[in-house]
């Protein structure tokens, strides 16, 4: 029941009884008040029977308002518990998600330091396809993201894939200086995903 048929249907029924006690002073106002208690039974039955049904109908609907009044305030409660909850869940899968990268993308340090040129060159593939498969797998948790500016990462890997299918060495000037590129565009794929998940 909306608020504003309440309302109408509340006027009119104070409406009835107030037409109910008008006609009552019309019709014997120019009488004397009676001492017979008959009189006064017969009166107090009247008033019992036609304003008793519009002040009863007046409570059942008061109560009927009142239920739907409750019961849309638990939708309520209940839908803004379900986006609150949604919200949290939302958050912990990107949180779990930006870990998981996170951790990747640091083993590329370490898969410098291997000795074993097939290992690195390995480990440093399995790295990068990660990499990839984490913006297209992941879109619907960080739809803000534009795979288009971390190309830059994906090209280091690939050089650095490339170095280590030759000789790897992590004091050469050409692998130090990707390896630098590298951890700057690192810390821009960061910096996103954390503003990323600062407003989930």
């Amino acid at each position: 029941m909306k608020k504003g048929t309440f309302k109408i249907l509340l006027i009119v029924m104070l409406g009835i009884m107030l037409l109910n006690f008008l006609y009552l002073y019309i019709s014997f106002r120019d009488r004397p008040i009676s001492n017979n208690l008959s009189d006064w039974s017969d009166f107090a039955s009247y008033i019992g029977g036609t304003t008793g049904i519009v002040t009863n109908l007046m409570s059942l609907l008061v109560t009927v308002y009142i239920a739907y009044f409750l019961t849309d305030l638990e939708n309520k409660r209940n839908e803004n518990n379900r986006i609150s909850e949604n919200k949290k869940f939302t958050r912990q899968l990107k949180e779990n998600e930006y870990s998981k990268i996170s951790e990747i993308l640091e083993k590329v340090l370490i898969t410098l330091t291997y000795t074993e040129k097939l290992k690195a060159s390995n480990e440093l593939f399995f790295i990068r396809m990660q990499f990839v498969s984490f913006f297209k797998t992941k879109k619907h948790l960080f739809p803000e993201l534009n795979p288009n500016d971390f190309v830059k990462i994906d090209d280091c890997l690939i050089q650095l894939l490339e170095k280590s299918k030759m000789v790897l060495v992590i004091n050469d000037d050409e692998v130090l200086l990707i390896v630098q590129s590298y951890q700057n565009e690192v810390g821009k794929f960061h910096q996103k995903l954390q503003e990323s998940l600062i407003t989930a």
